[in-house]
């Protein structure tokens, strides 16, 4: 079996059409792109302030609103009151928990989070 010869110009390292160099330039862009692409700051290093800023914001603002559990806890606990004294099953601690849930949340956002949500406030607009 005879092997054909790579006598042709666009094989040749030295034009420009070939593929080591098209290869060796797209992959300098791609590393490139790659570095920006897997990071989590901009290229810009003044607007990475603003997101490490932004960042601890709504870091704050969400432990915050976590912390919050009393509604919660009582809801499950008059939902297992109410399920046990008349025999209705996990439903009423179900509801319990889900409407504590949101009122844990609210009374959050609205009372015991408020300095939180004021500081994120601002940067909803900016953005």
């Amino acid at each position: 079996v005879k092997q054909p010869s790579m006598t042709s110009s666009a094989s040749s390292p030295s034009s420009p059409s070939s593929p080591s160099s098209i290869s060796s330039s797209s992959s300098k862009e791609s590393s490139q792109q790659q570095k920006y692409l897997f990071t989590a700051t901009s290229p810009h290093p003044e607007s990475n302030s603003h997101s490490t800023n932004e960042m601890h914001i709504r870091s704050n603002f969400t432990q915050c609103l976590l912390s919050q559990y009393s509604f919660c806890v009582a809801g499950l606990g008059i939902g297992t009151a109410y399920a046990l004294k008349k025999k209705r099953g996990f439903i009423p601690m179900v509801a319990g928990g889900v409407a504590g849930t949101i009122s844990d949340l609210m009374y959050g956002y609205m009372i015991a989070c408020k300095q939180e949500s004021e500081n994120i406030e601002p940067e909803k607009r900016r953005v």
